[in-house]
């Protein structure tokens, strides 16, 4: 209708065109659509650029407005030169438009001066991001003071992106200092209206177990993960799509926790419900979860042997290592695996599968002195000490400080000596 309008009459009808214009680029934003997005936010901006042209006062605003969603449209498109320019734009206009009516257009500049800082995290441009959370923070912190209620979210909003910088920066008490603060704000969001303020109650909960975690407070680290925990878990009760990711990290990260601290039953429980999450992440979008379903599965694949489900494990360590043969760690444990089962075929007696089980092992790393070690304790298992020496010979080729990984020597070491071939 609006183009129809405007074919009639352009003069009059320009500036709901590109309103609406402007809105389609926010929908399609938010669809991931960015192809759409982008088309209809260039011709909102050509059309609030010929209204400025003609009346800068009165069109500043939203040509501004404008330009900051393409500065965020490109970010998140991750072309960050594009990005800058468009925050750049954006922020001289609302720069004038502040000069001239502080009240009315504070918020507005703050807005971008925050994007533009986290544009500049992106690009590691520390200094720069600084600067704009502070100028941000500052207008934040006025606007607030005048009416917190309506700026309490935005303030722990910027609180919480500069305790995401100085954990970047490994300012460990400027980034507890802020991430404190918005904590604060949030937990009264929270209070107030749970259900608006849930996720971003749980995202600063989980950026506070990550820090405390950077400084080896495991204690305090448990704490936030568990507290961002439980909200996500209710968040993805609600609406599994949209936290499934969410939940998956934050279990991940406890997994990381639980593995430092060696709590291995957490450690196992986490492990599972990172895995089932992220699997079926992995089967909406391979390309972007392939590695961490790689690296779970890997995980998965030690704990198995561990606890000795070797038949288990070496299925899994298979099926992980088909998704990327050129990842060395898929490749050591599937070596690893066909070196347990090569034992327990040894212990069995049946040393043919048992010797082509090792041989498989070596076939995979053949610079890996370990599995030669195996090879030469199978073979001495048969009575074949010539065949064994050998392979001890081989083991010291590869590694002459073998030894001092074991330094009560291994069954194929001490076998060897046991039968005076080896000093």
């Amino acid at each position: 209708n609006y183009e129809k309008l405007f074919a009639a009459n352009p003069a009059a009808y320009r500036a709901d065109l590109a309103s609406t214009q402007n809105n389609l680029g926010n929908l399609y934003r938010a669809l991931h659509d960015y192809a759409s997005s982008e088309r209809y936010y260039k011709l909102a901006l050509e059309n609030y650029e010929k209204l400025f042209a003609a009346n800068p006062a009165a069109y500043r605003a939203d040509l501004a407005s404008t330009q900051n969603n393409l500065g965020i449209l490109y970010r998140a498109l991750q072309d960050y030169a594009s990005s800058e320019r468009y925050y750049k734009l954006a922020l001289e206009n609302k720069e004038k438009l502040f000069a001239a009516n502080p009240a009315a257009y504070r918020a507005d500049l703050a807005m971008t001066q925050n994007n533009l800082g986290g544009l500049y995290s992106d690009l590691h441009d520390y200094a720069s991001s600084e600067r704009y959370y502070k100028l941000a923070l500052e207008n934040y912190e006025k606007l607030f003071a005048a009416n917190p209620a309506a700026y309490r979210a935005d303030l722990a909003m910027t609180q919480n992106n500069l305790g995401g910088l100085y954990s970047d920066l490994h300012d460990y008490a400027s980034s507890e200092r802020y991430y404190k603060l918005a904590l604060e704000n949030k937990e009264k969001l929270f209070a107030a209206n749970p259900a608006a303020y849930r996720a971003d109650l749980a995202s600063t909960q989980h950026n506070l177990g990550i820090l405390y975690y950077g400084f080896h407070d495991y204690a305090s680290s448990e704490r936030y993960y568990k507290l961002a925990l439980e909200n996500y878990e209710k968040l993805f009760a609600a609406n599994p799509a949209a936290y499934r990711a969410a939940l998956a990290n934050t279990h991940w990260n406890m997994m990381l926790l639980y593995a430092e601290t060696e709590q291995i039953d957490q450690y196992d429980t986490s492990l599972k419900k990172t895995l089932d999450l992220s699997r079926n992440l992995y089967s909406l979008d391979p390309p972007t979860y392939k590695q961490d379903i790689i690296d779970l599965q890997n995980r998965t694949v030690w704990r198995m042997l561990v606890k000795g489900g070797v038949d288990e494990a070496l299925a899994l360590a298979k099926e992980n290592y088909a998704l990327d043969e050129t990842n060395e760690t898929s490749l050591y444990y599937l070596a690893q695996c066909f070196n347990s089962k090569a034992y327990l075929y040894a212990n069995a007696a049946d040393y043919t599968q048992a010797m082509s089980t090792i041989d498989k092992a070596i076939e995979l790393m053949p610079r890996e002195a370990d599995f030669y070690d195996s090879k030469g304790r199978i073979l001495l298992m048969q009575g074949k000490d010539q065949e064994a020496l050998k392979m001890w010979k081989k083991v010291l080729e590869l590694n002459p400080k073998f030894l001092d990984d074991y330094p009560k020597g291994t069954n194929l070491s001490n076998g060897l000596k046991a039968k005076g071939l080896i000093k």
